[in-house]
């Protein structure tokens, strides 16, 4: 989002957030919520094969939940910048007014102070409105659409990562198997082939 200093800044800025690219969190949910992979007690039920494909599987939804994770990391850095400068803009226009107005100087409160305030900035507290939607901060804390769906994809990314984790764990199993299984079996052909050999050596005396 480019912001210039031309002409009403209030406009400008205004023209700038509704210029933001639009997302569709509800399809973004409805698909992390589709996402789901569960590992099977025994990867080899079925034989071998099927291992290529848990793995082709799980890599194919990894790439899946990156390319949205891409999509939402864009997207709050969008709706940051937005806030902060319709953040900026409110609180110039009404520390302004604080200080100058006489009528609003003159209120008790700064609750009545604001209100009276706002009924001037209907403009600058629209864009604040809307981009607290997608974003905010409060101390150290962020909020806002664009920072929950961030937290949901990366939810899912983990469980991801976890099932990844775990399949190579069993892969390694499948393998030292196949190793012991390989093993044994040359060890029973050196034992036969050793006996043969015992047995011609005795034949031969």
């Amino acid at each position: 989002m480019i912001i210039r200093s031309q002409g009403n800044p209030v406009d400008k800025l205004e023209a700038a957030i509704r210029e933001l690219p639009a997302i569709n969190y509800k399809d973004l949910y409805m698909k992390l919520e589709n996402i789901k992979y569960k590992l099977k007690d025994d990867p080899t039920d079925e034989g071998l094969g099927p291992i290529n494909t848990q793995v082709a599987n799980l890599q194919e939804l990894k790439s899946d939940v990156c390319r949205m994770l891409l999509q939402a990391i864009k997207n709050k850095d969008r709706w940051q910048r937005a806030y902060r400068a319709a953040s900026k803009e409110y609180d110039k226009k009404i520390r302004y007014l604080y200080a100058t107005r006489e009528d609003i100087k003159g209120l008790r409160s700064l609750d009545e102070k604001r209100a009276k305030a706002e009924q001037e900035l209907e403009k600058e507290k629209e864009l604040l409105t809307i981009t607290e939607k997608h974003y905010f901060k409060e101390g150290n804390s962020e909020g806002g659409q664009s920072v929950n769906l961030l937290t949901a994809i990366y939810a899912v990314q983990s469980m991801l990562e976890s099932a990844n984790s775990n399949l190579r764990m069993q892969i390694g199993v499948v393998d030292d198997m196949l190793n012991i299984r390989e093993l044994t079996e040359d060890v029973l052909k050196a034992r036969r082939e050793a006996a043969q050999r015992l047995k011609g050596g005795r034949n031969g005396s």
